[in-house]
């Protein structure tokens, strides 16, 4: 009689559900890029060194050639993500079929450690009378 108790890892694979979708990756690195942005222009105005006329505004901050880095270094970043989760050489069909692994693995428990000893005993005396039923 086995009870399944506990689960254990069984791989070291990253699930392509598990990775960042690409906008979010973008909005990400947009959203800290303007966050240090504000926060070095309120230094420099506490500082003195611009003026409050010299401001950018938050909607400016970020402009297209800082967008078409995020998108740039998004793509890559996402490309090295999917080429480490250790299924990026494999096909589609391949990545299916090693779904139901995506959890841990039940490990089933033995109630009592007699039952497969009997089953060997078992085996053995019938291999020393001669006839051997499937024992290995």
């Amino acid at each position: 009689m086995t009870q399944s108790q506990s689960k254990i890892p069984f791989h070291d694979l990253t699930f392509y559900d598990d990775l960042p979708k690409l906008r979010d990756v973008e909005t990400r690195l947009k959203a800290f890029l303007k966050t240090i942005r504000e926060k070095t222009q309120r230094a420099e105005i506490e500082a003195g060194l611009t003026t409050e006329e010299d401001r950018v505004f938050s909607y400016d901050i970020v402009d297209d050639a800082d967008m078409r880095r995020i998108k740039i270094r998004s793509v890559r970043y996402l490309e090295r993500l999917h080429s480490s989760t250790g299924m990026y050489h494999l096909a589609e069909e391949s990545r299916v079929r090693l779904t139901p692994l995506k959890g841990r693995l039940p490990v089933a428990r033995i109630a009592t450690d007699t039952r497969p000893m009997r089953s060997r005993r078992t085996c053995m005396r019938r291999s020393r009378d001669g006839s051997v039923d499937g024992c290995l």
